[in-house]
């Protein structure tokens, strides 16, 4: 889901230091806030706002050419050159160098993503300086995992990997580094970092560029493993030069929140391998969500904030929060777009504000029974609830490090009792509870529930609660709505056209009736009818359903109606999906294609009438239908839009036998079920007699 959530300050005079603030000094103490494809110029905009969230540094996309405003966000990780050019990050040095000094007012760092593996393909987007002296390799091999030396030496894409052994090649990446730090930043995401030889390797970059600059804040993008047969030797040596990501850790907790739960573990690499002061941990990356098949692409913002909850408030680890952008469209995705700034939210706030005054705390992790708990040593907790929602919880007060006492949640302004041994409470609507000795959350806010995104449809009821104020305004579609405190529901949407959004700005009085606080909230007007834009043109059901077998080159191609695929199939085991057939027996070549669908985690049993989510992956795992019976014939059903697979009852459309030509007239769903006269939007079949026709309601 798409997300938009903006606040902004008014009538409160005077800037606040940094002090006031209380963002810690060093960047792996607090958290990152990703302005993935944001300008200078819009984050410099938000510092205010991104200092009162509490994030310790932000994150700008790369700075290196290829892409202008408006250009697809891909092209910025098409380097140009090791040097700057006017991109849609910065159409100048200028732009970078007031963004750094203004952030730096309000205590926060600057990291800038840097992309040193490999360079554009095409001549003509690239400094002819690369073009000679080998300075990039000539093979044309593309990357195999199982094999390190591939790894640090072959394509990754459809372009040439950099010769980083090179001397002339890393000089003039120490000259891009030192031109950065002179502008003013503070760190660099280094893309692709495991891709880029050690000392042990004999390859010397990263001491050349990480002597170049020891002052910064450097960090590594290293996914699932650095690969070969001594990974934890290797991971152990990129961490003597920078903190590395731990992917795989982060989607083991994603997963378990969308499965409703939460880990049992505390940490992947850093439990024995790496220590957890070189750790950078997120909810979802900017990889995750824009790639093609994204795995978060359609994942609700608010289970993406609960797994993030859960890591961006231990120890020393860092973390990384992506500010969404408003597409989700791979090539829809351009740059210089402000994205979402849900960020703002109090859950996240407040989750920023523990871990900044918890540094030099330790923590105690504890997951059981579907809810998290991270307390810190005499200096309090935090609390998920792995569904979500407001929930009762008794939860145990790990290691006793969180005090005894009465709490405030600074989310929802609950109380919470803390004894020597267990913290019990009830979390707000979010799943989220933060408690802090002598912390208040006084700031009004204005709550919406859902928390903007897209709808499907003409219109859509929004609840709406004001907390910590006495009165608030809505504005939106030229209405102005004054709340008061507690809930009330609005309902947008039926002066929009589809493909518009529906902002509704608030403004909210703190007690003093004299200042306010103010914000807005986007929701995206969808047809439902449409047909997304990343819907494949074909679809196909694979595995054990009319009498196949599993065989890459087996599947029941489905029916495609608007945002929908469909099929009637006999199912006799488990299946999945693919956007395209395989050559027989290959599943090697099968899975590294990238056409298969299917379940993120253990088998997923979809309950019959019910639905389950499916994720584009190389390797899915299939599912089983619960509660039907096997040989039976059943309708499948893809919802593109909603990203759900489902299995129903087969169509009495069919078997319905009318003698007369003038009958009663039935309405049916596209999955079989009859309906009464049809009033929501959306696609319905209707029968008269032995007439059956198609029709849509707006």
């Amino acid at each position: 889901m798409a997300l938009l959530f903006g606040l902004m300050m008014s009538g409160i005079a005077g800037a606040q230091s940094p002090s006031d603030y209380g963002l810690p000094a060093n960047i792996q103490d607090g958290n990152i806030l990703h302005l993935f494809c944001w300008s200078a110029k819009q984050a410099r905009e938000m510092l205010p706002e991104i200092a009162e969230a509490g994030f310790t540094a932000i994150q700008l996309s790369p700075v290196q050419g290829n892409a202008s405003a408006g250009a697809e966000w891909y092209y910025a990780y098409l380097p140009y050159d090791f040097a700057f050019r006017s991109s849609g990050t910065a159409s100048s040095k200028s732009d970078l160098k007031n963004l750094c000094d203004e952030a730096h007012k309000y205590g926060i760092k600057v990291i800038v993503d840097v992309v040193a593996n490999h360079i554009n393909g095409k001549t003509s987007n690239r400094n002819s300086w690369w073009n000679t002296n080998d300075r990039l390799r000539a093979t044309t091999a593309k990357v195999n995992y199982n094999n390190r030396t591939s790894i640090i030496q072959h394509r990754l894409g459809d372009y040439p990997d950099v010769n980083s052994e090179s001397a002339e090649v890393q000089e003039r990446a120490v000259a891009f580094v030192k031109d950065l730090v002179a502008q003013g930043i503070d760190g660099i995401r280094w893309d692709a970092a495991k891709h880029i030889g050690l000392p042990s390797e004999n390859c010397g970059f990263w001491s050349a560029v990480i002597a170049a600059a020891p002052d910064i804040y450097h960090y590594g993008e290293i996914l699932d493993t650095p690969g070969g047969s001594k990974a934890n030797a290797l991971m152990q040596e990129y961490t003597t030069h920078m903190s590395v990501t731990d992917n795989k850790y982060c989607t083991t907790v994603l997963n378990s929140v969308k499965g409703g739960s939460v880990p049992s573990s505390k940490a992947g690499w850093a439990t024995s391998v790496i220590p957890e002061n070189k750790v950078v941990y997120w909810g979802e990356s900017h990889d995750t969500y824009a790639n093609e098949g994204g795995a978060t692409k359609f994942v609700e913002q608010a289970q993406i904030d609960r797994a993030w909850a859960i890591v961006a408030s231990r120890a020393k680890a860092t973390s990384l929060y992506l500010s969404r952008p408003p597409q989700t469209g791979y090539s829809a995705i351009k740059m210089s777009t402000k994205g979402s700034t849900h960020f703002t939210a109090p859950e996240i706030a407040a989750v920023n504000k523990f871990r900044n005054a918890m540094v030099g705390k330790d923590d105690y992790y504890t997951g059981a029974n579907g809810v998290a708990s991270i307390t810190r040593k005499d200096g309090g907790a935090v609390i998920v609830v792995g569904k979500g929602g407001s929930q009762a919880v008794s939860v145990a007060n790990g290691g006793g490090y969180c005090p005894a006492g009465t709490y405030t949640d600074l989310v929802s302004g609950r109380q919470f009792t803390v004894t020597p041994t267990t913290i019990s409470g009830t979390t707000g609507t979010s799943g989220i509870a933060v408690i802090m000795a002598g912390a208040q959350n006084n700031a009004p806010s204005v709550l919406f529930s859902p928390e903007g995104g897209q709808f499907r449809g003409e219109t859509l009821d929004v609840e709406v609660e004001l907390i910590n104020s006495p009165k608030a305004t809505l504005k939106f579609e030229n209405k102005t709505i004054d709340i008061n405190p507690g809930k009330t529901t609005i309902t947008i949407g039926a002066n929009t056209p589809f493909g518009q959004s529906v902002d509704i700005n608030w403004t909210a009085l703190y007690d003093d009736g004299k200042t306010s606080k103010a914000g807005y909230v986007s929701f995206l007007k969808l047809d439902p009818a449409a047909r997304p834009s990343d819907m494949p043109a074909n679809f196909y059901i694979i595995g054990q359903v009319n009498g196949n077998s599993w065989d890459p080159a087996s599947g029941v191609k489905m029916n495609e109606d608007g945002a929908t695929f469909t099929a009637d199939v006999t199912i006799q085991g488990a299946f999945s999906f693919a956007s395209a057939l395989g050559t027989a027996g290959n599943w090697s070549a099968f899975n590294g294609a990238g056409v298969r669908y299917g379940a993120s985690g253990s088998d997923k049993a979809i309950t019959l009438g019910g639905t389950a989510p499916f994720e584009k992956l190389s390797d899915p795992k299939a599912y089983t239908l619960s509660g039907g019976t096997a040989g039976t014939k059943y309708t499948i059903v893809i919802d593109w839009q909603a990203r759900t697979v489902g299995v129903r009852n087969v169509s009495g459309i069919d078997a319905v036998e009318i003698e007369e030509a003038d009958g009663p007239v039935e309405y049916y769903n596209l999955q079989g079920v009859r309906v009464d006269e049809p009033s929501a939007p959306g696609i319905y079949i209707r029968r008269q007699g032995a007439t059956a026709s198609k029709i849509y309601i707006r």
